[in-house]
């Protein structure tokens, strides 16, 4: 995801939280499908939250991002 053009473009690093990654791991994984849905779970919990962050915040560049997770839901502040 960090590789992606405008990521690179505007120098924007993301760093992900042990919570984030957990959270990831449980909700993207079931018994049967194994991995398969952890593309949709990214999708939804974190391209989404950062797509809102980035069209709220236009002149973000050059920083780091660290995605987190709260017990809710993403979350994203400027480190």
């Amino acid at each position: 995801m960090a590789e992606r053009e405008g990521f690179v473009e505007r120098g924007i690093a993301m760093e992900f939280s042990e919570e984030l990654i957990a959270f990831l791991s449980r909700e993207g994984f079931h018994p049967k499908y194994g991995a398969r849905p952890l593309q949709r779970t990214i999708e939804r919990c974190v391209v989404s939250a950062l797509a809102r962050h980035l069209l709220r915040n236009p002149a973000l560049s050059k920083c780091r991002l660290k995605l987190g997770f709260d017990g809710a839901k993403t979350t994203i502040r400027r480190k």
